[in-house]
């Protein structure tokens, strides 16, 4: 097949968009300097659901030059970093997802380790569809190999063993997904030992510093979640969660800093309300009200609340253009209904 390249998609240029010449179909094209042959052969001869679709590998002089299914969607990082915490039903399905997606993975003979798992490695789809990205760490397990000789993975989310210290097997994709699922329930990156909620005992046991003490595999992990899914025992703590969630911006995360400036910010708009209404006849005091209204409810919009960019035409598209006329269009309509409020408050009350 021939391809029309469209853009780059990294500042390397080593992964680009490309399009089919005739049929118009769209793909990724990516060139591997570090790689197991082994392992993309596997994947474009099994195709594994939740992978994107390898349509072909070929070595050139600077390594492997990939063309794979091009999958529209957002990384699980940019919709942490938009949200903060995720709510916990959605944060299990997740985790649960991408244990699927390794099960054949990990099943294989010889097993295959990922080796890179971390939520940028993690697209997630319109429809909630999840899918597991980048295997260009990836490689066979074998009994032969004592130790990793070279750290290939990412910092934060990478097991001891991909150190040095020992080989990397399943049990290293169950330490990545422990750190993944932290981040996902604390919106923090890679936050040793921060989260405390359902799940706590199970992240723990994925974060073990012994292989021998995690989970076995992708299959072992997932019959503990299905088990903390049925649990009836977690209702408590999963209400804790979504009490959680109706904090205000800036509070959701739990990150001090954060907390101080919006604290300070809140306060700052509240005392402002409080000095003008102080020095208005009571009937004045409308106008000032929905000054700092407007201001409460565009903050909360455009800090996401509760997801609600997700939930509206144009702010959920993952086109940066749209997005933004979609905010753009909102901060105008809020504007307008507020104005439209404050003039029916006026003529109601007589001081129009």
């Amino acid at each position: 097949m021939e391809y029309i390249e469209l853009y780059s998609l990294n500042s390397q240029g080593t992964v680009s968009l490309i399009r089919e010449k005739e049929g118009g179909e769209l793909f990724v094209r990516k060139e591997i300097s570090v790689f197991d042959r082994s392992v993309y052969d596997y994947l474009m001869r099994e195709k594994p659901n939740g992978i994107p679709r390898i349509v072909s590998c070929e070595e050139s002089e600077n390594g492997l030059i990939v063309v794979e299914e091009y999958v529209n969607g957002r990384t699980l990082q940019s919709i942490i970093e938009e949200r903060g915490p995720l709510e916990y039903e959605t944060a299990l399905g997740y985790l649960k997802d991408i244990c699927r997606i390794l099960l054949p993975l990990h099943k294989n003979n010889p097993p295959i380790v990922h080796r890179d798992i971390k939520p940028s490695n993690i697209l997630i789809t319109g429809q909630g569809t999840v899918y597991l990205l980048d295997f260009n760490a990836a490689t066979k397990y074998t009994n032969a190999k004592d130790m990793d000789t070279v750290l290939i993975g990412t910092t934060g989310y990478a097991a001891p063993e991909q150190y040095g210290f020992k080989a990397s097997d399943p049990r290293t994709d169950i330490f990545a997904l422990g750190r993944t699922a932290e981040e996902m329930f604390t919106g923090e990156k890679a936050a040793p030992e921060n989260y405390v909620g359902p799940l706590s005992e199970i992240i723990k046991k994925c974060l073990k510093l012994d292989p021998e003490n995690r989970y076995l595999d992708a299959n072992d992990l997932l019959e503990s979640l299905e088990k903390a899914s049925d649990n009836p025992l977690l209702s408590k703590s999963i209400k804790q969660i979504h009490r959680e969630s109706l904090l205000p911006p800036g509070f959701r995360t739990h990150t001090p800093w954060k907390m101080i400036v919006s604290g300070l910010y809140y306060a700052f708009w509240l005392f402002a309300l409080y000095s003008s209404m102080s020095g208005h006849d009571p009937k004045e005091w409308f106008g000032d009200i929905i000054v700092v209204l407007f201001v409460f409810v565009t903050t909360f919009f455009f800090a996401n609340y509760r997801g609600i960019h997700q939930s509206l035409p144009l702010t959920r598209s993952d086109k940066l253009p749209i997005k933004v006329t979609g905010l753009a269009l909102y901060f105008i309509v809020i504007y307008i209904i507020l104005l439209v409020l404050y003039q029916i408050i006026q003529t109601f009350t007589g001081l129009a």
